[in-house]
């Protein structure tokens, strides 16, 4: 708690406290998230740590790396519950006429949400993409040419090329970081809800910015 005050000040003098205040208790969501799902599988964890003018972070135990299901559950948990909380808000903005700046940092924190995706560096998506196997990736750019092409969508035409050349490096990236020898078959049912998840924070993302 004391972290995230210091967070939402300083992203106060950004944005101004009531606009900080709102995407704050969003992100706290999002690591609530990652948090949960930690628990589920008895990990031992520490709460969330939110870093001034950056984000926030979940640690756990190592042990959770070693199995790409655990640690695809565990990375996909934050966006997937930052995403659904941040259209609860920009829904209920709406529906309550609640003044603009809630449904604005709503939107912005779907975006962000979406962003993490990206299958590189310390994203979340780069996690996820650790534990996926190349046509599951393959799977996720294809769902995302799809909007993009059907909705003249730029959100999801980066994402596509994002994961299109995550595809192409997957084989360099999986002698790095090897799939655990204990760990058999795909992480489909990750893999299409993730891509659902993504395809609708696109859409979404097109309409708000229209």
């Amino acid at each position: 708690m004391i972290s995230l005050a210091v967070w939402i000040a300083s992203f106060s003098l950004l944005l101004g406290w009531r606009e900080a205040l709102v995407l704050g208790v969003m992100i706290y969501l999002h690591e609530m998230g990652h948090l949960l799902a930690v628990q589920y599988y008895g990990v031992r964890f520490a709460w969330p740590f939110f870093v001034p003018f950056v984000g926030a972070f979940v640690l756990h135990g190592k042990g959770v790396l070693e199995s790409p299901r655990k640690n695809a559950v565990i990375s996909l948990g934050g966006p997937a519950s930052g995403i659904v909380a941040g259209l609860f808000v920009a829904v209920l903005g709406i529906w309550l006429e609640l003044p603009k700046f809630v449904s604005d940092m709503a939107k912005l924190n779907i975006l962000i949400n979406f962003m993490n995706l990206t299958p590189f560096w310390l994203l979340d998506g780069a996690r996820l993409a650790n534990a996926y196997r190349k046509k599951e990736l393959a799977f996720i750019a294809a769902v995302m040419l799809g909007v993009a092409i059907c909705g003249m969508n730029f959100f999801a035409f980066a994402m596509f090329c994002c994961y299109a050349a995550r595809v192409t490096l997957q084989n360099q990236i999986a002698k790095v970081l090897p799939r655990s020898a204990g760990e058999h078959g795909g992480l489909w049912d990750l893999t299409v809800i993730q891509a659902a998840l993504m395809a609708f924070c696109a859409a979404s993302l097109r309409t708000f910015f229209d």
